[in-house]
C-alpha cells in the first residue's frame, strides 16, 4: 500500500495545521502515510470485513481497521463510510469533530483506529429513513427486519496515496 504524509486537519471548516502527536516531528513521519487527527500505525490493523465478529462480548470495542472507503461527506469531510461486506458499511465519525478527511476519499484504502459500536436499528427507523430518502411505498414496505448498524468513532485516519 503506497501512502504519504500530508496535513492534519482541525474542525470542519477550520484552518489547515501541520503536526505529529506527542511530540513527534515531520522527520519522525514517513513521507509515505497521510494523516489526518491523531497520528496512528498502520501495524495490526484488521480488515474491516472482520468488524462483525470481532463483538465478542458488548457492544463497544477499541479497533483498528482497514479497508476501502465507499462515500465520505461532499460538504466538509466530518465523516466516511468503509466497506465491511457487499453492501454493509461501517459509518466512521471522527472523534469530536476535531479533523476532516478530503472530500476525494472515495476508493482509497483508509486506516482508521478509534471505538466502534454497534446497534439494532428499528424496522420504524429504517423505514423513515427510506421516506427521507425519497423511496417509493412499495420499497418502504419491503422492509420487515430490524438491521445492526456498525459505526466507529475514529481518533485517526491514515489515507492511501494517490498514484500518479
Amino acid at each position: 500500500m503506497i501512502l504519504f504524509l500530508a496535513t492534519i486537519l482541525f474542525a470542519c471548516n477550520q484552518s489547515v495545521k501541520k503536526t505529529g502527536e506527542a511530540g513527534a516531528s515531520d522527520q519522525d513521519l514517513p513521507d509515505s502515510l497521510e494523516f489526518y487527527g491523531s497520528v496512528i500505525s498502520p501495524e495490526e490493523a484488521k480488515s474491516a470485513a472482520e468488524l462483525p465478529a470481532l463483538f465478542t462480548q458488548g457492544d463497544t470495542i477499541a479497533i483498528k481497521l482497514v479497508g476501502e472507503v465507499t462515500s465520505c461527506c461532499q460538504h466538509s469531510g466530518c465523516w466516511m463510510d468503509m466497506e465491511m461486506t457487499g453492501k454493509e458499511v461501517v459509518n466512521i465519525t471522527f472523534e469530536e469533530g476535531a479533523f476532516t478527511i478530503p472530500k476525494d476519499a472515495k476508493g482509497k484504502k483508509a486506516i482508521v483506529e478509534g471505538i466502534a459500536y454497534r446497534e439494532v436499528i428499528p424496522v420504524e427507523t429504517l423505514k423513515n429513513w427510506a421516506r427521507d430518502e425519497g423511496k417509493s411505498e412499495e420499497e418502504i414496505e419491503k422492509i420487515t427486519q430490524a438491521a445492526m448498524n456498525y459505526s466507529l468513532i475514529a481518533k485517526g485516519v491514515i489515507l492511501e496515496k494517490e498514484t500518479p
